[in-house]
């Protein structure tokens, strides 16, 4: 066995050079996994992006957030400071890009810095401290379409700053800005952010129109509310004349402390294009009471929110409120839409759901509504308003839903890598199984070939053993005849 041995240390140092000469793989952050790991790694992958909400973008018209003063070069600060009414606790902050539709590549990120800090302060600390930064360490994705999500540990804060310190071109003309559509800031499930005082760097030559400083923080994203889970509803819609200030009413059950509202307006045409307007059967304006008797003898305004254009229009409405303890609310179409089809004209409302919230929780979910108005659409029900779904299914509370679209956007950049490694390990594999093939087959051969050369040296072995013993035997018996002829 002993003469197979550099045979075999011959085939294995060349499987160990093979290795090596294919041990370069598509991305080095994988290089310690094996191949049922990347397996492993796309089929866990696969099961979350089943699981999180879907990038679907809006439709129609609507504001875009704010961009800043264009400028000729890249190194150029810009920023957006939020200062809030009362010092703040934030966990989490929010970025949501302003998206570009190119022509080749299709949706895109406009004006998304490059570099950037995070800065937060208090009222007596006008240059804060940097709570988070990217760009250097960090590398920022300028293209992004889904929100960028960006831890902040808890920081106490009476305002927060964004501060672009790179800026990167926009597409129609390669001049530098920036530009965001929404700004949000989160204390657990609360945009401590919401429609609170921002003030910018530079304002935008073109401020009032669907760009504006004030629509950074007005709570509309340019995505639709699509989970990929949960149950189709049809949106809640009159029919047409319902009278002049129409009303909803609901009944909490209990008096309880209320901190939030949101108020998803109704589901709008799917065709391309839209064949109804973004503002279809919302009211001009907008009054929701809060009271603790039935007969709202008692009631107290919550929000009162005008709708000034199709710019203050989007897919959910959402209002911070001190807390007030309210069993009873009642909304009210103070300037209530007006839909004009000839005969089938008149005041009409219309929304998806209504939720109110006391700490993070929607007690309005499953209570019954009731209207001032007796036309009601029976494919429409009015108990949709208070069921927790949407055209697309569930009701996402709105930190998990930009946190779904963050991790649905880093999952889908990360998927074609892994396929791409695991594509790369498998060629290996083949490339490897082909030549261990050829070895093989130049190893039984040449096993054959030693096998028969071996046999070959050992049969002339015997017979030059077996000619010596012949001599020797004659010799022999000639010495033995020698010494009887003598004697």
């Amino acid at each position: 066995m002993n003469r197979y041995y550099p045979v075999l240390l011959a085939v294995v140092l060349l499987c160990h050079a093979c290795t090596s000469e294919h041990g370069e793989h598509a991305n080095e952050n994988y290089d310690g996994y094996s191949i049922p790991d990347l397996e492993k790694r796309l089929a866990t992958v696969d099961a979350e992006l089943e699981s999180l909400a879907r990038l679907s973008y809006r439709g129609g018209v609507g504001n875009v957030g704010y961009r800043s003063q264009p400028h000729p070069t890249k190194d150029n600060t810009e920023w957006i400071r939020v200062d809030f009414e009362q010092s703040q606790t934030i966990d989490q902050v929010v970025l949501v890009p302003s998206i570009w539709r190119d022509t080749k590549l299709g949706f895109r990120a406009d004006g998304f810095p490059k570099k950037f800090n995070i800065i937060a302060g208090g009222k007596n600390e006008p240059e804060g401290k940097v709570v988070a930064s990217y760009g250097e360490d960090e590398p920022i994705d300028i293209f992004r379409v889904a929100p960028l999500v960006i831890d902040c540990g808890g920081v106490k804060a009476d305002w927060i700053k964004l501060e672009a310190i790179e800026l990167t071109a926009r597409a129609w003309d390669g001049r530098f800005i920036l530009q965001l559509f929404e700004f949000m800031a989160f204390d657990g499930e609360k945009n401590v952010a919401l429609r609170q005082q921002v003030t910018t760097s530079t304002p935008y030559r073109y401020e009032g129109g669907g760009r504006d400083k004030s629509f950074v923080v007005d709570g509309f994203v340019p995505y639709i509310m699509d989970a990929s889970h949960g149950q189709q509803s049809l949106a809640f819609l009159s029919e047409p004349g319902i009278g002049e200030q129409p009303h909803l009413d609901l009944d909490l059950g209990e008096s309880v402390p209320l901190s939030r509202i949101h108020l998803h307006a109704i589901d709008i045409s799917d065709t391309v294009p839209q064949v109804t307007t973004n503002d279809y059967a919302l009211p001009g304006r907008i009054r929701v009471l809060g009271a603790n008797q039935s007969d709202f003898s008692d009631a107290a305004p919550l929000v009162d929110f005008q709708v000034k254009s199709i710019y203050h229009a989007g897919p959910v409405f959402m209002w911070n409120l001190p807390e007030s303890p309210c069993r009873y609310i009642r909304l009210v179409a103070v300037d209530p839409f007006v839909r004009e089809n000839g005969a089938n004209s008149g005041t009409q409302i219309g929304f998806s759901e209504i939720e109110i919230f006391s700490k993070d929780k929607n007690v309005a979910l499953g209570k019954k509504v009731s209207a001032s108005f007796k036309q009601v659409s029976p494919e429409r029900s009015i108990d949709a308003l208070t069921d927790g779904w949407n055209l697309y299914g569930d009701i996402l509370p709105i930190r998990q839903w930009m946190n779904e679209l963050a991790h649905r956007y880093a999952l889908e950049e990360e998927r074609p890598v892994v396929v791409a490694e695991l594509r790369v390990r498998y060629d290996k594999q083949k490339n490897l199984l082909k030549l261990i093939t050829w070895i093989a087959a130049v190893l039984a051969v040449g096993i054959i070939i030693t096998i028969l050369v071996m046999r070959i040296i050992r049969m002339r072995q015997i017979a030059l053993i077996r000619e010596r013993l012949a001599a020797d035997l004659h010799d022999e018996l000639g010495a033995d005849i020698h010494t009887i002829g003598l004697l």
